[in-house]
């Protein structure tokens, strides 16, 4: 988390204090370099690094070039399975909303 926040990212909840003697605080990143540590690296605790792309191949590309690929997860409206699809990782989870609010 020190190496992304020092590269430029923003920890909009949580952050360097939100690691205690027992527990890690919840903490979202944003703006984190696709080549930190918070990107590339399994973190340990409630950690959520945002990474801006371009579109789905980078998103994708950015994804497959992951040495873990433990988990993910595909919010789309109408693409989700697609994509899931093409993802190397070992369990994916697809939210579809099935009504337009």
């Amino acid at each position: 988390m020190k190496e992304a926040l020092e590269r430029g990212a923003t920890a909009t909840v949580g952050g360097l204090d939100a690691v205690g003697d027992r527990y890690v605080a919840p903490t979202i990143l944003v703006g984190v370099a696709p080549d930190a540590l918070a990107a590339t690296e399994e973190t340990f605790g409630p950690t959520l690094a945002v990474i801006k792309v371009a579109d789905i191949e980078e998103a994708v590309a950015h994804i497959n070039a992951g040495r873990y690929g433990l988990g993910s997860a595909v919010f789309s409206r109408d693409r989700g399975e697609a994509v899931a699809r093409r993802l190397r990782v070992g369990m994916t989870s697809i939210t579809m909303p099935w009504c337009s609010p």
